[in-house]
């Protein structure tokens, strides 16, 4: 796991590119969540060199709860743990009472992952995605001392 920089961004794009193809974020706006100092950012590159997965998150700031912004898993590493640990690594990295985020209704996967990971519905977004889908806004409040997770893939050689 390595925090994204600014080097990253094209990376980034391209991937949110290949696993938002409707929702995914200009280069402008995650040139944004990179410099913002509220945004915590990370990568997990795989051995070969591919950027495996991506997520931003923001802290909670002034009673409000934290936001992961965007969680995405390149097809090829998706069902081995890798977006569960990102969550999880953000999760922890925010150091929020409480985390919020929003998934495509018709996102099953999605939706499957943040349920079994505690989050839970807290209202439905109508009309949320450009193309009139509903968002499932979900939140989940987190022990004060969340344990470290494991990473899913093997080190780099």
């Amino acid at each position: 796991m390595q925090r994204a920089t600014l080097r990253d961004v094209w990376k980034i794009r391209q991937l949110e590119k290949l696993v938002f193809p409707q929702d995914a974020y200009p280069l402008l706006e995650i040139v944004m969540l990179i410099l913002a100092p509220i945004s915590r950012n990370f990568k997990m590159i795989a051995p070969n060199g591919d950027m495996a997965g991506f997520i931003s998150g923001t802290v909670g700031t002034m009673g409000r709860p934290g936001w992961i912004i965007t969680l995405g898993v390149n097809p090829k590493y998706q069902r081995k743990g890798l977006g569960r640990f990102l969550l999880q690594w953000c999760e922890r990295e925010l150091q929020a009472e409480c985390i919020r985020l929003t998934v495509r209704a018709g996102n099953r996967a999605a939706y499957t992952l943040y349920a079994e990971t505690g989050y839970t519905e807290v209202r439905r977004r109508r009309s949320y995605y450009r193309d009139g889908e509903d968002g499932i806004e979900m939140e989940k409040c987190l022990n004060p001392q969340p344990v470290l997770p494991s990473s899913p893939l093997p080190p780099a050689s």
